[in-house]
């Protein structure tokens, strides 16, 4: 009996030509191994994008080479994962990102809201997308504004308002507005912020909610002050982490609380 040792199609095509030939093949995986070559040339993509298999289309897209004229011609594909992955393409233009946040399918909007060359624009149009992980994607893009933030912080959807107030670009003003939010959540996450003030950490020790407290007691930039409003806290486990943020303090300032608390 002979066996015949099984060669990955990929090796085999060393030439434009033998791409062209794959093209043809009944077998979809040769295809898409095609479509991987080094030698594929843009009339190969254009070719792909009309295949019959879906998996062909989404990798022909991914290829390099793939021009703007491509990803046009992918946003309007009947698979939506060819879509997705049309708008992930490195060559994708503000205009690409425009038509892909009128898809019909939310996961097309929300993944063409994350690509680097979304504008401000675009943010601001994904903001008022129906989908709230549209919502919250959009306000996770580096491109944001104060502006957007604060759109963010006001909506419907505590996850977006929750998304909105982790941002890198939030200011004091932002954290002031969340620590007003109605979810406890989100409260406490803004009070965890690393550009929270003293005078917010103090405003936060005194939320109704215990999670807040002790969201806030645990804040890197607790002092002294703080640490005594936290150990008269009704609720133990905001007691205890003032505790231990006691203990980390230097020796006078230590002895000074317990012996004013009468603490041991």
């Amino acid at each position: 009996m002979t066996f015949f040792k099984f060669r990955s199609p990929l090796k085999e095509f060393t030439t434009s030509y033998d791409v062209s030939c794959a093209l043809q093949d009944k077998n979809y995986k040769i295809r898409m191994a095609a479509m991987q070559s080094a030698y594929v040339m843009p009339e190969h993509i254009s070719q792909a994008l009309k295949d019959k298999n879906k998996q062909v289309r989404r990798i022909a897209i991914q290829h390099p080479k793939a021009t703007s004229k491509h990803i046009t011609e992918a946003l309007k594909d009947i698979s939506e994962w060819v879509r997705i992955t049309a708008i992930q393409h490195p060559n994708a233009t503000p205009e690409h990102i425009s038509q892909a946040l009128k898809d019909n399918y939310y996961r097309v909007r929300e993944t063409a809201i994350k690509h680097p060359k979304a504008t401000p624009e675009h943010i601001s149009q994904a903001l008022k997308d129906k989908d709230y992980y549209v919502r919250a994607a959009a306000i996770r893009h580096s491109n944001v504004t104060p502006e957007h933030i604060f759109k963010a912080l006001k909506d419907v959807s505590y996850y977006v308002r929750l998304t909105a107030i982790k941002h890198f670009k939030v200011t004091f003003q932002h954290i002031s507005y969340a620590l007003q939010d109605k979810d406890i959540w989100v409260r406490a996450t803004a009070i965890s912020h690393p550009k929270v003030t003293s005078y917010q950490l103090q405003q936060a020790l005194q939320d109704n909610s215990c999670q807040v407290r002790l969201a806030a007691i645990k804040h890197p930039k607790i002092n002294f002050s703080h640490i005594l409003i936290a150990l008269k806290d009704i609720d133990y486990q905001v007691r205890r982490k003032a505790q231990e943020m006691l203990n980390k303090l230097n020796g006078l300032q230590r002895a000074i609380i317990r012996k004013k608390y009468k603490i041991k």
